[in-house]
């Protein structure tokens, strides 16, 4: 069975709708980047966000042309792809989501008047995995938040990659 592209109609249609979608998610990237210091977006994590937003659209421009490809890639690397970008895609949108619901939770309490920050210092005779646990256990809400975010995402891409079948590239 000789393996051919998929240049039917859907396949055409796909293709024109991640060409018209890239196209329009571009210019709004770069919009964002640009004018990131305008106090509106100064306040979110724009490169955070960007970089959500791409590897997510990146998951869905592959699962798009999966069907004009008709089956050039094997079913181990679109379980791949599938098992590593969605998630890590959704991790980063989570973490983006998080640091803007620190900085809203943030505003709150300073229209309120209640600013009383607290900090804590770890012990410094700790060593080893004991002194990132108590740096970890420091953190406020969203760099815990963010922290766990990225260690979950590291296991993520550190156990998809220890399956052998598909490399990470």
């Amino acid at each position: 069975m000789a393996l051919r592209y998929n240049t039917d109609g859907l396949g055409f249609t796909y293709i024109a709708l991640v060409i018209a979608w890239t196209c329009l998610l571009l210019p709004a990237a770069i919009f964002l980047l640009r004018n990131r210091h305008l106090p509106f977006l100064r306040m979110r994590n724009i490169p955070l966000a960007i970089s959500a937003v791409a590897v997510l659209h990146v998951y869905w421009v592959l699962c798009m042309i999966a069907y004009v490809l008709n089956g050039f890639f094997p079913c181990a690397t679109e379980y791949w792809i599938m098992s590593v970008y969605l998630p890590v895609g959704i991790a980063l949108f989570q973490a983006t989501n998080s640091q803007l619901f620190s900085i809203a939770t943030a505003q709150k309490r300073y229209a309120k008047g209640d600013i009383v920050v607290e900090t804590r210092t770890p012990n410094p005779k700790t060593r080893g995995w004991r002194k990132w646990w108590a740096k970890l256990k420091t953190y406020n809400a969203t760099k815990n938040t963010m922290a766990w975010i990225g260690i979950a995402m590291i296991v993520q891409i550190v156990e998809e990659a220890g399956h052998g079948e598909t490399p990470l590239w």
